[in-house]
This record gives structure tokens, C-alpha cells and sequence, in this order.
């Protein structure tokens, strides 16, 4: 459609007669069989407030051009509303533009939360226990090997040097624990030189302990305590949850800052498992579970609130290096659901056994 009008081009206080149409995003002004101007559609204005026109609409381009251009008449004055769709936009000013920059950014900060802090959850608690667990077993041993490296300081060498040998007292203990556990799990205890007195359950069954917690422990059935409830953490799939939201923050991160290197990737989960804070009732869960299988394997649970008793006692000297407080709810709130001495209870290794455990990192 072609309709009828006059142009103003800012240097000439007289309107020349003007053919104006639409042709694609743009509208063409045409004075004298000769293409004038061509106005982007988004970005043309009323330059004067619609019913000062007398019936004529006053168009120009943007906020700050001197052309002008007018159309009379309802079918012309309809076509240009039709075709343009930005007509009352008010002018950019640095107050406008600093409302839009901090809505759009708070919009984009409300999406990133609700993102990293509901919908990645979700998706990871359900990937957790779809992914097969010889799978995740087998991926959870490069995160340990990986984060072994971080806790001694050897950086880019080898993790061998930094991981103590197994010990198959130790193991005999953890195979004690689950022997009636309804599933069978793939589990591996690693020791890592390390003076933090700590336990974590990794991804995929791996259970570590540092040399400090074995030399804090004072019996193998504190010990075994301690194992139990990060069995509880490997059998529930805990840290398969952490690690599959710290991967999948890790990876949306790498998509903005263009690192997607598998290290990278490795390094995020491996932090993410070492700090991680579980909820309440994961951790409730895991102490469940740890004290039905201390009964199970008949070895006496209180001696777990021994341990969580002194190292409240011990929390103000030594609360940079116990690292279990930080990572683990209230010793206080714990001790109180762990069980009563049991009666008649098996030790859970022999004194030789223990020994060699408490030496194996030497």
C-alpha cells in the first residue's frame, strides 16, 4: 500500500509532497520518483503527541534526527499504526536505561537462582538414582584420585604418593557393616595423607578418611561409627547428588566463560564434595542407616558419641583443622540418636587389626 505525505528533511522549513510505502522492516519515503529516506519500522516515533495533529500524524526517526514526516488522512494515519509498532516509545534516557539494565538483571538473577538452586536439584536427585552405580563408581575413583592431589599439595603429580595403602583389616570391617545391606553397592575406602580430621563419601561408593581422623579416634568401633554413616551417604546417593549439581553448575559456568575442560569439571565436583553441607535429612538418613548396620554387624554405636564428645570439646582449639564439624550437623544434636551401649557387642577388629590400621599411612 502506498500512501500519501509530506517530508520534512530538517534543512528546509517547506514540506516536499511524498509517496511512502512499506518494504520488508523498513519505510520507504519517495519525493520526486527519488528514495529520500528509509526509516526502520521499530524505530520510528510520533513527534508530536497524536491528538495535537488535527487528524495528521507527525512521524520522525528515533529521538534526535531533524527529518520529519507527515500523513494525512485515516487510511494513511491506519496503515503507519499498523506497521509500526513502537510509536509512543519515549526516548532512551540514562534513568530509562538504568531501569531497564536493573530489571532485565534482576530478572536474570531470579532465573540464574531458580536455576541453580530448584530446577538443577531436581534433575540431579533423579539422574542419581538412574545412573547404574558400577558407572558412577567407576567415575567417582578419578574424583578422588583427582581431589587426593588438592589435600597434600602435590598439585599436577601423581595421587599415588598422596593415597595410603589398603588395608585389608579395614575392609574386612566395611564388608562386616553391609554384609546385610538389601542391595549390594560397590564401595572402596581410600586414606589420604592428610592431618584433617574428616571422613567423606564420594560418587559411585568411594568412602575416604584422612590420616588425621585415624590418628584422632581412640577405637576401631568410633571408627567404625564414623564409616557407617558415610555408607549411609554412598547407600542413599547423596554424594552422587552434589556431584551432579556441582557438574551441571559447573558446566552452565563453562558455557558463559568458555572452560569446559574435563579438570575443571573434576576439580568443581571434587570442592563441591569436600564442602559440601548436606540437608537434615540426609544427614538423618545417613545416621539411620549407619546405626542399623553397627547393630546388624553387633558393634557398639555409643562409642560414636564419644568421638562427637570430645571433638565438641575440642571445637574451639581445633576448629581449623576438624574439618568434620564443618561438614557435619551439631555433634551435640547427633550424639543424642546414637544408641545406648550394647550389652554383649563384637569387637569391630582385633587389637593386631587395629594397630595396622592406625599405622598404615606410615
Amino acid at each position: 500500500m502506498i500512501v500519501e505525505g509530506v517530508f520534512f528533511d530538517g534543512k528546509d522549513a517547506r514540506g516536499r509532497p511524498a509517496s511512502v510505502w512499506r518494504e520488508r522492516y523498513e519505510l520507504v519515503i519517495e519525493v520526486d520518483q527519488v528514495d529520500v529516506a528509509r526509516w526502520l519500522l521499530v524505530e520510528i516515533r510520533y513527534a508530536d503527541a497524536p491528538e495535537a495533529g488535527g487528524g495528521r500524524l507527525r512521524l520522525r526517526l528515533g529521538h534526535e534526527g531533524s527529518e520529519r514526516l507527515t500523513i494525512s488522512g485515516v487510511e494513511g494515519s491506519r496503515f503507519i499504526r499498523s506497521i509500526c509498532s513502537r510509536l509512543s516509545r519515549g526516548p532512551v534516557t540514562p534513568k530509562r536505561a538504568w531501569r531497564m539494565v536493573f530489571m532485565w538483571g534482576s530478572a536474570a538473577i531470579i532465573s540464574l537462582a531458580f536455576l541453580f538452586t530448584v530446577i538443577i536439584p531436581q534433575i540431579a536427585e533423579g539422574l542419581a538414582h538412574a545412573i547404574p552405580r558400577q558407572t558412577m563408581h567407576q567415575y567417582g575413583q578419578r574424583i578422588v584420585e583427582n581431589s587426593a592431589k588438592l589435600f597434600t599439595g602435590l598439585g599436577g603429580g601423581s595421587s599415588e604418593k598422596a593415597i595410603c595403602p589398603e588395608n585389608a583389616t579395614l575392609n574386612v570391617m566395611v564388608k562386616r557393616l553391609t554384609l546385610r545391606q538389601d542391595e549390594e553397592i560397590p564401595l572402596r575406602v581410600w586414606t589420604i595423607r592428610s592431618n584433617i580430621v574428616n571422613a567423606l563419601a564420594f560418587p559411585g561408593g568411594h568412602i575416604v578418611i584422612f590420616e588425621g581422623l585415624l590418628d584422632f579416634v581412640e577405637n576401631p568401633e568410633e571408627l567404625a561409627g564414623i564409616l557407617a554413616h558415610e555408607i549411609g551417604h554412598a547407600i542413599e546417593r547423596h554424594p552422587t547428588v552434589m556431584a551432579i549439581e556441582s557438574a551441571a553448575s559447573a558446566a552452565l559456568i563453562g558455557l558463559f566463560f568458555g572452560d569446559m575442560t574435563g579438570g575443571v569439571m573434576l576439580a568443581a565436583v571434587g570442592e563441591a564434595i569436600v564442602n559440601a553441607s548436606y540437608s537434615r535429612d540426609m544427614e538423618r538418613e545417613a545416621d539411620a542407616i549407619g546405626v542399623r548396620m553397627m547393630k546388624q554387624a553387633q558393634i557398639d554405636g555409643s562409642k560414636l558419641a564419644d568421638f562427637l564428645t570430645r571433638l565438641a570439646e575440642r571445637e574451639g582449639d581445633l576448629a581449623k583443622s576438624l574439618g568434620f564439624l564443618s561438614t557435619h550437623p551439631a555433634t551435640e544434636e547427633r550424639a543424642k540418636v546414637l544408641p545406648a551401649p550394647m550389652p554383649d557387642p563384637m569387637p569391630a577388629m582385633s587389637t593386631s587389626g587395629w594397630v595396622a590400621v592406625k599405622a598404615m599411612c606410615r
